[in-house]
């Protein structure tokens, strides 16, 4: 077992015994306030129901009924949230896995994580043996020199890629830990958007096998075909024939540290926006159309006016004819009181829907 397998299969028994115990803790600590805040809600629905202060029909009753049995279900039951979560996080690294396949040869499976640190356990090795290959047919203080370089980079390699697997590892815990009081503050909507934000940061560190797949199979692949470039190792003597082999370890460095970019970048927002948010934006650019639109017809109306005061335009009205600025003003001023007009119908419309 390589450095990478081994530090990776102690830190992931390690965080699922902490998660599972941690997410326990939370959901026994939550337990009386769900219960209390779910009593209120129905409560509330229920006389709402009745007395119809805001219009709410058989349906979305029932939606609430269900949601509150599902949080019931999930919030308060590690061997159930476990089961849906393992499910697709182990789909997930299926998809890594096969990628990791194709380029290595492997058959495609489930190995996940562990399909990237026996791979890349398997790259630092064919690195080291190239290396020690290398450095012993050049003199002492040559060779020594260059294998304490080649260690000292193949160790920071192991060290970037077991970061970057763990700090995964680390975070899906984390945001496993906190499930319930997330799953909780999706009942209302004052509070729905930390569980909004709490499910698409979940969403992002479960896509890292994925994009690490994508990565370490370029890495592989390159790899495999370093030998046939580079040649016979035993046949470098001096220093410079080993800079693309370190080369290649400096691209594998850069493209790992690149992965938490590339997955924030991949990453979208789970949280939709609302009817009544939308309404309320409605109503704020409503507000701010109206205003705007009165402004540019003040504007235009006192344009026309200082317009129609010179002598020119003057002379033009004692011969009847309207002049041209004047004309422009008062197209310009109905024009903009018939687009406030048009947005006040579009924000009185989806005030309606929103209800």
């Amino acid at each position: 077992m390589g450095f990478v397998e081994w530090l990776l299969t102690q830190t992931e028994a390690f965080l699922n015994a902490t998660a599972s115990s941690q997410f326990g803790a939370m959901a026994a600590a939550l337990g009386t306030i769900f219960i209390l805040l779910a009593t209120v809600l129905i409560v509330v629905v229920l006389i709402n129901f009745v007395l119809q202060v805001r219009s709410m029909d058989g349906r979305t009753a029932v939606l609430l009924l269900v949601k509150l049995s599902l949080i019931n279900i999930f919030a308060f039951n590690w061997t159930q949230f476990n089961l849906v979560t393992n499910a697709v996080i182990d789909g997930l690294n299926r998809i890594a896995a096969a990628l990791i396949a194709a380029v290595s040869g492997g058959a495609p499976g489930g190995g996940g994580f562990m399909s990237f640190a026996q791979s890349f356990d398997g790259i630092i090795a064919e690195f080291s043996n190239y290396l020690n290959a290398a450095t012993s047919n050049m003199g002492w203080m040559t060779g020594a020199m260059v294998g304490g370089i080649g260690a000292g980079m193949l160790g920071l390699l192991a060290a970037l890629c077991a970061g970057i697997l763990i700090f995964t590892k680390i975070m899906l815990s984390f945001m496993f830990a906190i499930a319930p009081i997330m799953l909780i503050a999706s009942m209302f909507e004052v509070t729905k958007d930390y569980f909004h934000r709490w499910l698409t940061n979940t969403v992002s560190y479960a896509l890292y096998p994925v994009v690490i797949a994508g990565i370490f199979s370029t890495i592989i692949g390159l790899t495999t075909n370093l030998a046939a470039v580079l040649g016979d190792p035993e046949d470098a003597t001096s220093m410079g024939q080993l800079i693309p082999f370190f080369a290649m370890i400096l691209l594998s460095m850069g493209l790992m540290a690149v992965t938490p970019i590339l997955v924030s970048s991949l990453s979208g927002n789970l949280a939709m926006a609302s009817a009544s948010a939308l309404a309320g934006q409605g109503i704020m650019l409503g507000s701010m159309a109206r205003a705007g639109a009165s402004a540019a017809a003040l504007t235009a109306l006192r344009f026309g006016r200082g317009a129609a005061n010179t002598q020119v335009h003057q002379a033009q009205a004692s011969r009847g004819v309207a002049p041209a600025a004047a004309v422009a003003g008062r197209i310009a001023g109905s024009t903009a009181q018939k687009a406030g007009q048009a947005i006040n119908r579009m924000v009185t419309r989806n005030r309606t829907l929103s209800k």
